[in-house]
């Protein structure tokens, strides 16, 4: 018997299993646990008597024959044995059909004892197929889909995808750049104000001139100058200046004393203001904008950081429930050829009307329409995952097929709304940012209202100056301190409107009012955040007991009617009725399992716990900063 790849066996056996496994009612958090091996498919029970079967398409010509066991238990009066339908006409059944090892009325005891012994079903499981049987001979999904085969098959759990999306996101490798490029703001403003200046300056000249009463004699003067100097700002707001200049001059004069001359000096110079620019609030303020806005990028990072993680989390578990469906829909398009066959049995022994073997027969084309449906809901699924997990784009790993094998534990959330508040004021990355915007904005104020005051400024001035033939002279009276100077004085200033100043002072008084608003207005949307979350949560766990009650409820329904019409008091119509009604239960389970699954990890989320729940760590080495 041919096997198919692993990719089936494990979306059709582990996943599938899933489905033919109510919880108990009771119970409704005990959570979903797998027994046995990922991936491998419950052990066949074969049947003591086997009877060779012509199996064909019912739209195709005739296949090879195929075994199909012997039903363990008599049909009913309406349905004669195998052997003697099939001495009468060769019968129509699909693959699948012969997978299951059972025609409509065959017991189902066998494949189900299988199931049991892995732990997967319950005894009172009242499945109306064994699903594990089908896994031997279903076709590849993909190609049956119209899709190209998987050339590989990638089983990941939740921890795998949440650290492929921070690996290979590349919305967060581009929104990585922007702490980074802050964090360089820091030391940009620091420079800006504190970095010393240096200064040189050379220059060189030449004056001519006529002596008062000598007309043919023309004066020459020729000048050399040089001049260094370095400034540097003081936390105060002081600006100290330093110069130190030396230059030569030389004329065709023949009453100048020293010609050449070397005058040189040095001059320090420094200015503090006493109103407006005074203080080390107002002289550091850029820096410490610019730190906390370093600080408040990297917790807007991080906030990505978190919306990406959710969100491929719940694509994956979108992916998980997809695979569900489509196992759901496709025992439902099998318990639709099961009917189909057996009607079109029926009607050859006279026992069946043929209005309602083409009743049958447009419920199998209609299921398969959703089982197909339901596929491409998966190879959806799948691309979005791969579009947040791999670097390379989903053009290279196309052909991969991932397959989920975190089984979905449901776990209960014990905490309270207050602690749940509690943690998310500590711990959510947009509300310190938002509280570091404010405390920028607080920084602004200040600086703005500081301006206000009138430039009013001290100054003081001492400088040295030599002279001499040489250089070495004019260094020389130059340290001696013979020719010093000194100058202090007071400068005021102020414009008489001083429109800018107080209209930027109001600007900024604006904007911290804006911030106010602003961290009031998050601190009550995380609050309804929180509430909605924990009613969300409430609702799939009271929705996933009610499913679970309403899958029990309509399994047996179903197999009360099954026995109705093998003994003739039910109709195709409400038979096939009776299955939608199970798929549509089954189906709403599983959107209830994975809402609440999905529900715990939006409120790690709205907590701002997400990563911390996975031992993620933010660490970009040009900010200095782990968070």
């Amino acid at each position: 018997m041919h096997r198919p790849p692993k990719h089936v066996c494990l979306a059709i056996t582990t996943l599938g299993a899933f489905i033919a496994s109510p919880w108990s009612a009771s119970q409704p958090l005990r959570g979903v646990e797998y027994s046995g091996s990922l991936g491998t498919a419950p052990p066949a029970v074969a049947s003591p008597e086997v009877v060779t079967v012509i199996a064909s398409d019912p739209a195709g010509p005739e296949t090879s024959p195929v075994e199909f066991p012997e039903p363990e238990r008599d049909p009913g009066r309406h349905l004669a044995s195998v052997e003697e339908l099939l001495a009468g006409a060769p019968l129509e059944v699909t693959a699948l059909t012969l997978a299951s090892g059972e025609s409509l009325y065959g017991n189902f005891a066998t494949g189900m004892r299988a199931s049991h012994e892995l732990g997967w079903v319950p005894d009172d499981d009242l499945a109306v197929t064994a699903l594990e049987r089908f896994a031997d001979l279903l076709p590849n999904v993909r190609q049956i889909a119209g899709a190209p085969m998987p050339s590989e098959v990638l089983s990941l759990t939740v921890d795998d995808i949440v650290r492929l999306t921070l690996e290979n996101s590349s919305t967060l490798r581009q929104q990585s750049y922007s702490p980074r490029i802050q964090a360089h703001e820091i030391p940009r403003q620091r420079g800006n104000i504190f970095d010393t200046e240096v200064s040189f300056s050379a220059t060189a000249g030449e004056t001519d001139g006529a002596t008062a009463g000598n007309d043919d004699f023309v004066s020459e003067r020729r000048t050399y100058a040089f001049e260094a100097g370095l400034s540097q700002r003081l936390a105060t707001g002081a600006l100290l200046d330093l110069t130190a200049s030396l230059s030569r001059s030389s004329s065709n004069s023949t009453t100048d004393v020293l010609n050449p001359s070397y005058p040189s000096d040095a001059v320090l110079t420094i200015t503090q203001p006493l109103l407006r620019g005074f203080g080390p609030t107002v002289t550091r303020a850029p820096i410490v904008s610019a730190a906390l806005g370093a600080d408040a990028s990297l917790l807007n990072f991080k906030e990505s950081v978190i919306e990406t993680v959710a969100n491929a989390m719940n694509t994956y578990w979108d992916l998980f429930f997809a695979i569900q469906q489509a196992q759901v829909r496709l025992i439902s398009l099998e318990q639709a050829r099961l009917v189909y066959n057996n009607n079109r049995i029926r009607l050859r022994v006279g026992d069946m009307t043929r209005a309602e073997v083409l009743q049958a027969s447009s419920t199998v084309a209609q299921r398969e329409g959703d089982y197909f449906a339901a596929l491409r809901s998966i190879q959806d699924t799948e691309d979005a995952l791969w579009l947040q997990i791999d670097r390379s784009g989903l053009a290279s790993r196309w052909e991969t097929a991932i397959v989920p094998v975190s089984p979905p534990i449901l776990e209960p959330m014990n905490l309270s709304e207050d602690q749940l508040l509690a943690l998310a004021y500590a711990l959510r990355p947009d509300l310190r940012a938002a509280q570091l915007q404010r405390e920028q904005a607080e920084i602004s104020r200040r600086v703005a209202a500081n301006s206000l005051l009138p430039q009013l400024d001290v100054f003081g001035t001492i400088g040295f100056a030599g002279l001499g033939g040489t250089v070495n002279n004019s260094y020389d009276r130059l340290g001696t301190f013979d020719f010093e100077r000194w100058v202090v004085g007071v400068r005021a200033s102020y414009p008489l409107q001083n429109r800018a100043a107080r209209h930027g002072l109001r600007q900024s008084e604006l904007r911290l009012e804006q911030a106010d608003t602003g961290l009031e207005s998050l601190r009550l949307q995380i609050i309804l955040d929180i509430r909605n979350t924990q009613r969300r949560l409430q609702n799939a766990l009271d929705l996933l007991a009610a499913r679970e009650a309403e899958v029990r409820a309509r399994d047996l329904e179903l197999r009360d009617e099954q026995r109705r019409y093998e003994v003739g008091l039910s109709t195709t119509e409400i038979l096939l009725r009776f299955q939608n009604d199970q798929a549509s239960a089954r189906i709403n389970r599983l959107s209830a399992v994975v809402d609440y699954i999905q529900a715990l990890i939006e409120l790690d989320r709205v907590t701002g716990r997400l990563l911390e729940t996975h031992g993620v760590v933010i660490d970009l080495p040009e900010t200095g900063t782990r968070l």
